[in-house]
């Protein structure tokens, strides 16, 4: 086991991998998006009482904090968050006497964890351990492949028997193990759907469910709910902070903003002249880096383009 930390421009990029070098987790702490663990101070806002409880301000977002105790709107608090923002939902968090202050390295814990040392790797290196984790067509040693896909209600998992030769138990019995990977890898949350290959025959399902304990024996988040009517395999995942995807989306703006920040740092002599989204170039402006921005319109949002400044 080996980790890996990259940082750079406000963002925390940390990878771990396995004894074989494949990324296990991938996490990042961004200093603009509310962090686990963060102290913050808040100024409520609102009283939800469905909910039952208060929506607080901070200068990283909203945070929402389920509390019966009475609050005056306006009044400030200090807030330990302990859900980061995900799939367009604010923050969670709790108040506390804590002073404010950052969340704690996620390398240092993970070093403790683990009893691992810390290894510092360029940009480019971690950027090459991230787009494997973001892989989402799966293959597999002896032929079999299985696909990922996000869809508003629910991920999706659809083994196939590609190349290989053999049986579709062999195929589905590989697929588990690193499918249970990929979902912990990914930080998949909510509901996620497995079609194994061949699945709708009764005694597959019964030969390969204890298997499929197995592998999520380690994942505390994943609830396993069994076979569905349809022939599929539900799992319930609890969401603690954005998927993988999601924080990495090219649909994302704070993804993308960070990318050009990473990007702009090798330019070193007079200010970059950076094109962008406009929304893309309001998060810049309100940075401290020193550019030239200039808006694309009409292009995807993941569209940019940094060039050196002939003036200085």
């Amino acid at each position: 086991m080996k980790l890996f930390q990259q940082m750079l421009a406000g963002e925390n990029r940390v990878v771990l991998t396995d004894d074989q070098n494949r990324p296990l987790r991938v996490f990042i702490q961004r200093d603009m998006i509310l962090t686990k663990d963060e102290i913050i101070r808040a100024a409520i806002t609102a009283y939800h009482p469905t909910l039952h409880g208060y929506f607080a301000e901070t200068v990283k977002g909203f945070v929402f904090l389920p509390t019966e105790t009475p609050l005056t709107l306006g009044e400030t608090v200090s807030v330990h968050v302990t859900k980061e923002p995900r799939a367009g939902k604010d923050a969670t968090g709790r108040m506390t006497e804590e002073k404010p202050s950052d969340a704690p390295d996620i390398a240092l814990v993970l070093s403790k964890q683990y009893l691992v040392p810390i290894t510092e790797i360029s940009v480019a290196d971690m950027d090459d351990l991230i787009a494997e984790a973001l892989e989402t067509d799966i293959k597999l040693p002896r032929g079999g492949e299985f696909h990922i896909e996000r869809t508003r209600t629910a991920w999706m998992i659809d083994v196939d028997s590609a190349s290989s030769t053999d049986t579709l138990d062999s195929i589905n019995r590989e697929a588990v193990s690193e499918i249970a990977r990929q979902i912990m890898l990914k930080n998949m949350g909510g509901l996620i759907l497995i079609d194994f290959a061949g699945s709708k025959r009764g005694a597959f399902k019964q030969a390969i469910e204890p298997e499929i304990k197995q592998a999520f024996a380690e994942d505390t988040l994943a609830k396993l709910s069994g076979w569905t009517p349809a022939g599929l395999y539900e799992i319930q995942r609890r969401r603690e902070e954005a998927s993988l995807l999601e924080k990495c989306s090219p649909n994302n703006p704070i993804a993308v903003y960070y990318q050009i920040r990473r990007a702009a740092a090798e330019y070193r002599s007079g200010k970059p002249v950076i094109y962008a989204a406009p929304c893309v170039l309001a998060l810049l402006r309100s940075s401290e880096l020193i550019a030239e921005y200039h808006p694309l319109y009409d292009q995807p949002l993941s569209v940019f383009e940094i060039k050196e400044s002939l003036h200085g």
